[in-house]
């Protein structure tokens, strides 16, 4: 369905999240963002928060995060809560998330805070609610051509 393609990002996927969906506008219904960053090398922020208005959009991050701090994410939703007009925005803040999983990667307290957003069922709920009949327009690469190369 071209009209449900979502996007989610997790770290620098995060921020590759942010500039992906800034340069994709009218791609995906909905982007998601845990414990990302916003440090883009195509647009500033303010013309991220431009270029994402329509886009509904939900921020994960853990307050214990030592890899990329909270107020990473807190700066980039601040922006966003400025444009009173744009799609939801959603910002969910853990106050103690976990580390990843992996043995290797224990020490990175409160990085895993995807481990709690991708297994809370109201995310998807939510995702599912999300529909973008723009997501095929002129100023977007077709759907068909972005899955079929």
């Amino acid at each position: 369905d071209a009209h449900r393609v979502f996007l989610a990002g997790q770290s620098m996927g995060g921020n590759g999240g942010w500039e992906y969906a800034s340069s994709q506008q009218g791609l995906f219904a909905a982007v998601v963002v845990v414990c990302g960053y916003l440090r883009s090398h195509l647009y500033s922020n303010e013309e991220v928060v431009r270029r994402l208005h329509a886009t509904p959009i939900w921020v994960f991050h853990g307050a214990n995060d030592i890899v990329i701090p909270i107020r990473s994410s807190e700066s980039i939703v601040s922006s966003l809560k400025k444009d009173e007009s744009r799609a939801e925005l959603r910002f969910t803040r853990y106050s103690h998330a976990p580390s990843p999983p992996m043995a290797q990667f224990q020490h990175l307290m409160g990085h895993g805070s995807y481990e709690l957003a991708f297994r809370d069922a109201r995310l998807f709920s939510w995702l599912l609610k999300q529909k973008c009949e723009r997501c095929d327009g002129e100023g977007s690469q077709k759907f068909e051509d972005w899955v079929h190369g």
